[in-house]
């Protein structure tokens, strides 16, 4: 076989990998009664996954696989109407180009980006769902919930950096 035939399957099948990822994370997050829950407040897998994708596959497989996975979200979750897939595409590209344009694609700066990426995606859901359209208690939900899951879905980029990094780096066929 030809290097470009090589590099084509191992693209593709990083991609069926990150799919399963996503998968797995997706199934994960929107288990009945809650995945890892601390203190009331679960993790959000995704957008975290999605920065790495990003990070490491720069903006536009960030944004594809951004979109992708906030579908899935957008599919569990009833009150979201797309919320979450413009979310999370926002995220894939603006990770992508962050690292493309400004950051070094060194660990610590795809750590940093996934911390914003959890940080971002659950300050415009209490934005939106609970300051907007929600009723009262909207500052106890914040502090409460939203930065609590924010730091704790965050921390799960230890995870997600090296794994998404490692998948890349070795499948990839130059």
């Amino acid at each position: 076989m030809s290097k470009k035939a090589d590099r084509k399957g191992g693209l593709v099948l990083q991609y069926v990998l990150l799919g399963v990822l996503a998968l797995f994370c997706w199934l994960l997050q929107s288990a009945p009664g809650g995945f890892a829950v601390i203190a009331g407040c679960s993790p959000v897998l995704l957008p975290v996954l999605t920065a790495a994708v990003g990070v490491y596959y720069e903006e536009r497989a960030g944004a594809v696989f951004g979109l992708l996975c906030g579908i899935l979200m957008d599919i569990y979750t009833v009150p979201s109407v797309g919320f979450h897939a413009v979310v999370l595409t926002a995220v894939g590209v603006v990770c992508g180009f962050a690292v493309k344009h400004f950051f070094t694609h060194s660990l610590w700066a795809a750590l940093v980006l996934c911390l914003g990426a959890a940080l971002t995606y659950f300050v415009l859901y209490w934005l939106l769902f609970k300051c907007i359209l929600g009723g009262g208690g909207a500052w106890f939900y914040l502090v409460r919930f939203s930065l609590p899951a924010a730091l704790y879905s965050g921390a799960f980029g230890l995870v997600f950096c090296p794994l998404v990094r490692w998948l890349h780096r070795r499948l990839s066929f130059a």
